[in-house]
């Protein structure tokens, strides 16, 4: 029994010290690997990560507990026993979790109200536990310690609820701009694509993000105002401002003969024209007026979501489209030496005194030299109101693609950091405009003509009989006996008429 006491005794004296140390070993494990859940990883290994995001507030909760319970247990002048209560403030650290992981899934962003509850309720027995343990003749600089311990524990607290908003940056791609970071790696890149891996680090490149979240976001809205000022005035025009995807602002500025053929095709190929005939613009361009950025910063977006959430874009975007035009980009540029090509301008340039005097079919055929067509229209029009065409078809696009992407893949995007759309959709639905489920929910009255309601009631089948003087070259149909119950097929049979 001695030696059974003296273990639980011992237990008694270590257990806060494990339960600090198993903390904040848990924390270190999701530093490390929880950015791993987001790749194809075994099944065992994720559900590790799993236990250990659900883990570490358990864990912590039950180190603040042990360390209230400990109190009166020693003397107050034990120095010991003032250095444990300085663990209250490294564990509320614990329990604001880690920045890589703030949401573990898609319920997890659902329930952000619910954070905040949980966090308000984490400070509050942090700061009780510590003032009720906390000895009054402990010496003040490990107090001034413990309330500057406390602060940044505070608001890492609430950063996990705070995280489950919309991100402040805008991600960026841009064809011309990897092209020039492909040959900048030259070596690298001749590496990957000996093993077969250079599209895989394609589709992973990116430009640095761009931080200007809400000066689009303001675009946006001063866009749907003028829309509902200037554009709508009953329900069909409501509906149409919806569905317009660059059209209005053709119209507005007088080009639409000229540049409509670029937005008649697919929207992800529009996307793609407009992303290249935007660079192509600005590196040509006589003056970069303030307008142009915005304009660049939202072509790279659309183009990013083409190539790394394509589904976000709109459904059945085709992210092959990217590596199509870049793979025409090398062929265009294949015997231009590599060092002459490491700057978006030289290669914009370059691109186009090649296409300009190219005379295969292949290069006329290839989005390249659509892109250059609808670039050399958009020059056409002077530097202002070209910038003024481009702004406004690409805050058309961008609020086209929004109102199309479902509230799910929103939702999803902030396991991986948040998508800026999620940004236009919300704007989108508070300024009235159409959601992605009241366009499902549409109803479109049709108005049949005489002959075609007569059509629909005979079910098609009111072919009129054959008169007198038809002639030997009209068919007669005639079906074969029916098969038996085991044969599932029918043989049809048409011969002329003798």
């Amino acid at each position: 029994m001695g030696a059974l006491s003296g273990a639980v005794q011992w237990w008694d004296e270590s257990q806060l010290r494990f339960l600090v140390l198993a903390s904040l070993g848990i924390q270190y494990f999701l530093t490390f690997f929880a950015g791993g859940r987001k790749y194809s990883v075994p099944s065992w290994f994720r559900f590790v990560i799993w236990l250990s995001y659900l883990g570490s507030d358990a864990l912590a909760i039950y180190a603040l507990a042990t360390l209230f319970n400990r109190r009166g247990k020693r003397p107050s002048s034990n120095g010991g026993r003032d250095l444990e209560v300085l663990w209250a403030p490294f564990l509320l650290m614990h329990l604001g979790g880690q920045i890589f992981i703030t949401a573990y899934n898609i319920e997890d962003n659902e329930l952000w109200r619910r954070h905040i509850v949980t966090a308000l309720s984490q400070v509050a027995v942090a700061l009780y536990v510590f003032c009720k343990s906390w000895s009054l003749s402990a010496d003040d600089k490990l107090l001034a310690a413990a309330i500057l311990v406390f602060i940044p524990g505070i608001l890492k607290c609430f950063g996990k609820p705070w995280g489950l908003k919309w991100p402040e940056t805008v991600s960026q791609r841009s064809i011309l701009g990897q092209f020039a970071h492909n040959k900048r790696h030259n070596k690298l890149m001749s590496f990957a694509t000996r093993l077969r891996c250079n599209d895989l680090l394609d589709q992973h490149w990116s430009m640095e993000s761009c931080h200007s979240a809400k000066n689009i976001t303001k675009l946006v809205r001063i866009h749907v105002q003028q829309g509902w000022k200037a554009y709508i005035t009953d329900a069909e025009s409501y509906l149409e401002f919806n569905d317009i995807r660059g059209q209005w602002t053709l119209e507005h500025e007088g080009c639409h003969g000229r540049l409509n053929w670029s937005l008649e095709k697919p929207f992800d190929e529009s996307i793609l024209l407009w992303h290249i005939a935007t660079d192509l613009c600005f590196h040509l361009a006589s003056t970069s007026p303030a307008s142009s950025q915005p304009c660049r910063e939202m072509s790279n977006y659309m183009m990013h979501l083409l190539v790394a959430n394509p589904e976000m874009l709109i459904t059945g975007s085709r992210r092959s489209l990217f590596t199509i035009a870049y793979k025409e980009l090398e062929a265009i540029l294949k015997e231009d030496q590599d060092d002459a090509l490491m700057e978006e301008s030289k290669i914009a340039k370059q691109v186009i005194y090649k296409v300009k005097s190219a005379q295969d079919t292949s290069t006329k055929e290839s989005f390249i030299y659509d892109a250059w067509v609808l670039a050399q229209g958009l020059i056409d029009l002077g530097d202002k109101k070209m910038w003024d065409v481009i702004q406004g078809v690409w805050l058309e696009m961008m609020c086209f693609s929004a109102g199309r992407c479902r509230g799910f893949l929103h939702a999803k995007a902030l396991g991986s950091g948040g998508e800026y759309l999620s940004y236009v959709w919300l704007t989108l639905a508070y300024s009235g405009m159409e959601t992605f489920p009241e366009r499902l929910q549409r109803t479109k009255k049709l108005n049949f003509s005489a002959e075609r309601r007569k059509h629909l009631r005979t079910g098609g089948h009111d072919i009129p009989s054959p008169s007198a003087n038809s002639h030997s070259t009209e068919e007669e149909i005639t079906a074969a006996p029916p098969a038996s119950q085991g044969d599932c097929t029918v043989e049809i049979v048409v011969s002329p008429k003798q």
